[in-house]
């Protein structure tokens, strides 16, 4: 399942100009996260 989802952003120059709560997502480390945690439960036979 791929879903493409759209948002608008704004964009700060520094860490120090970010409006608060702000969350800050590292995507490529999501990415592995995820890669790393569906060949687990793939190895537990985990189904949907």
């Amino acid at each position: 399942m791929n879903r493409e989802m759209s948002f608008d952003t704004t964009q700060a120059d520094t860490l120090q100009t970010l409006d608060t709560p702000c969350l800050l997502l590292d995507e490529v480390r999501m990415e592995r996260n995820i890669k790393r945690l569906h060949a687990h439960l793939n190895s537990l036979r985990v189904e949907r």
